[in-house]
């Protein structure tokens, strides 16, 4: 997936099943040293001098929430091991009743 975000207040990521051989055996290199995990990017966009990233290695039964105008995304990998993830996003109402 390349960068993006959502729209709405939230977002999650649920990792269901994943193989965690991904980060440990020799699998083939891609061009990312982050390959198959979550990537936030935060900061100032106008240069990317003040950018900065949060990695997060996925493990099973993981779930992260953030807010969904967050810049993200997952490097890709290229294993042959199982991966599942559960995402979605959360838009609060401000007229319920």
């Amino acid at each position: 997936n390349p960068s993006h975000d959502h729209s709405g207040a939230f977002s999650f990521v649920i990792f269901g099943d994943i193989d965690e051989k991904i980060f440990t055996e020799n699998t083939p290199k891609t061009n990312s040293q982050y390959a198959g995990q979550l990537v936030f990017h935060y900061g100032e966009k106008i240069t990317g001098l003040q950018q900065t990233q949060l990695n997060v290695k996925p493990y099973k039964g993981l779930m992260y929430v953030f807010p969904a105008t967050l810049q993200h995304y997952v490097p890709p990998f290229f294993t042959d091991f199982t991966r599942i993830s559960i995402s979605g996003n959360y838009l609060l109402e401000s007229n319920v009743r």
